[in-house]
């Protein structure tokens, strides 16, 4: 379920704030099939013949609850701003087995993020960037920039890199054609000197906007 509504900052330039909220009922299962127990192994050889006391099976269904709130618009008339946060396992679902003497229970997920895109002037943007997501005690982040060149109202090029945790350095390149947007992202995990590229392929279907 998502509630979505048009505010005003700058006039003539619409903003947009979304509310989504999911809630479902999931379910979990868990079989061992094919492992090789200790009462099993014989001096020599394996033994599957032979029964075992291990009977490892069950299965779970939990309520889930995810929330996220949405902002994209112009807060002055040259900044124009995408942000947005959420939490999914928001609830805290149990996610033990019903025979399971210890309880576990799903730690929420916060998710992060901002974007803005600053008009130098009718040509070039700069575009700096956020992302945060943190689960009990482990976290990731990344933060950098773009500097866009706008060719006309409906092509652009753009090049630029960031940081991530773990020193994570890369560089990325875009281009949007119309309503094609291209991307490759390259980077690099310095104390494992583990290289990996990305290419991200976007179409815009509509353009279409809600009233």
């Amino acid at each position: 379920m998502a509630y979505h509504k048009s505010v005003t900052f700058v006039k003539g330039k619409p903003a947009f704030v979304s509310l989504g909220i999911s809630y479902g009922l999931l379910t979990d299962s868990l079989e061992y099939v094919g492992f090789k127990w200790p009462s099993q192994m014989q001096v020599k050889y394996f033994d599957p013949s032979i029964d075992h006391e291990y009977i490892i099976t069950g299965s779970n269904k939990y309520k889930n609850l995810n929330v996220g709130l949405a902002f994209k618009g112009n807060i002055t008339s040259s900044i124009l701003m995408n942000m947005g946060i959420s939490m999914y396992h928001s609830n805290s679902p149990n996610i033990s087995f019903p025979d399971n003497y210890y309880k576990i229970y799903l730690k929420p997920r916060m998710t992060a993020y901002t974007k803005l895109d600053v008009m130098i002037n009718s040509k070039w943007s700069i575009n700096p960037s956020l992302y945060y997501t943190k689960q009990g005690v482990r976290y990731f982040y990344m933060i950098g920039s773009d500097v866009t060149y706008h060719i006309n109202p409906d092509n652009a090029i753009s090049l630029g890199g960031g940081y991530g945790k773990n020193t994570e350095p890369y560089v990325n390149l875009g281009a949007n054609i119309k309503r094609l947007t291209i991307g490759l992202n390259y980077g690099f995990t310095k104390p494992f000197y583990r290289y990996k590229l990305e290419c991200i392929v976007g179409y815009l279907i509509t353009k279409n906007k809600c009233p």
